[in-house]
């Protein structure tokens, strides 16, 4: 491995932000790879990366939230970070007071990249526009009426599910916008208790942090129901609605908060792929049936045990190839600091590949893309000398899902 810049250096170099640091990299076409680190010469900063989008012209966008350890402050500030197509620092924008908590995923409309976060002091959901063009952020759009963001998700019809919690009503409130960002419909799910404590301890990193997401059900072209995995009834699980109009048709219940599934991805019909956790404890199921018309619950659906994962550990699911080519990969973190990569076949279900990355550095995932030349992209938070959070990429060739 090649050191361009080595971890001595860290915080000396004389930057006026952050600066990128190739640790590897090997640009033979077409499966090019790199793994860079965004170093910050703050040492009290942590950054906690959220998502990454790669814009038509191949230049990549990251949004993270920042902390300062040295302060009580409660909330996350924002970052942004662009870099070019081989991840090469090109600049970063900075802001820590007056919109705060950026929540996943990061969202492209149109050519254009967006984010969700929240307002400072009235806690409502703002939509902010990155202009790469000017390296500022932008306030497009408030939602007075939706209050703690914590999760949105970018439909294929090109709108949003915006999840949040209503704390007047004890209720996860999820809602759907159009392509334009304006409303269609808004519906309340019931937690029966207050949440209010736990969404806090989550959007300021000091408590539990859950695996929001959402996903869909496609009859054919067309979303037919939503997948939203939130708080509902005592518990953190994920409900099943009508795409139409929000009604819920179906429900996974967890078990309190110490069992829920921490990712779930659609693959035909009734058959998804899952990952779950129960007090801690990991399981894969690259295939299972999950009927959106019925109650079940997480212990329902059994799956394998996987015990070198992470604490409840996070999961993303993800699609590659094509017919019988296709692959179900789950990524997720490991408990000696590294990226698991597994790849089940999309017709069997039986494990095909494992691939582990990072070693000297613990190293956490936040989100995945697919890239234009048929690899992947991995954002990470990486603790680099074991002490300082920053952002990180691995770039994953395309040969490695052959």
């Amino acid at each position: 491995m090649v050191y361009h810049k080595p971890y001595l250096l860290l915080f000396t170099l004389v930057i006026s932000f952050m600066a990128g640091c190739d640790i590897k990299k090997n640009t033979t076409a077409p499966d090019a790879v790199f793994t860079t680190i965004y170093n910050d010469n703050d040492i009290n900063a942590s950054y906690y990366p959220l998502g990454v989008v790669q814009q038509l012209n191949g230049q990549l966008i990251v949004i993270s939230g920042i902390a300062n350890d040295t302060s009580k402050y409660a909330w996350t500030g924002i970052s942004v970070i662009a870099a070019d197509p081989e991840g090469r620092f090109l600049w970063g924008n900075n802001t820590t007071s007056g919109n705060v908590n950026p929540v996943p995923e990061v969202i492209y409309n149109h050519g254009e990249t967006y984010f969700i976060c929240m307002n400072e002091v009235t806690l409502a959901t703002q939509l902010m526009k990155v202009d790469a063009a000017t390296k500022n952020i932008s306030l497009t759009k408030t939602y007075n009426e939706i209050i703690y963001p914590l999760y949105t998700y970018q439909t294929s019809d090109g709108g949003l599910l915006i999840i949040s919690y209503d704390r007047m009503s004890r209720s996860t409130l999820v809602t759907k916008t159009d392509g334009s960002f304006n409303e269609i419909w808004q519906k309340n799910y019931n937690v029966m208790e207050d949440a209010e404590a736990k969404v806090i301890a989550h959007l300021s990193k000091l408590g539990q942090q859950f695996p929001f997401f959402a996903g869909e059900i496609m009859t054919g072209n067309t979303a037919s129901h939503y997948f939203v995995n939130s708080f509902f009834n005592y518990s953190f699980s994920m409900l099943i609605v009508s795409a139409a109009n929000g009604n819920q048709t179906g429900v996974v219940n967890g078990y309190r908060y110490d069992g829920a599934i921490s990712a779930a991805l659609h693959l035909s019909e009734d058959t998804f792929s899952v990952a779950r956790y129960t007090f801690g404890d990991n399981y894969v199921l690259p295939k299972t049936e999950i009927n959106a018309d019925e109650v079940a619950t997480t212990n329902d659906l059994a799956g394998t045990k996987f015990s070198e994962l992470n604490y409840d550990a996070k999961v993303l699911l993800r699609e590659k190839g094509e017919a019988n080519q296709k692959r179900i990969i789950f990524i997720t973190s490991t408990k000696v600091g590294q990226l698991a990569m597994y790849q089940f076949s999309h017709q069997s279900g039986k494990l095909l590949k494992s691939n582990y990355y990072g070693h000297s550095n613990p190293v956490e995932i936040a989100a995945a893309i697919n890239t234009s030349d048929g690899g992947m992209l991995l954002l990470c938070r990486m603790i680099v000398a074991g002490r300082y959070p920053r952002v990180a990429i691995y770039k994953v060739s395309a040969g490695e899902f052959n």
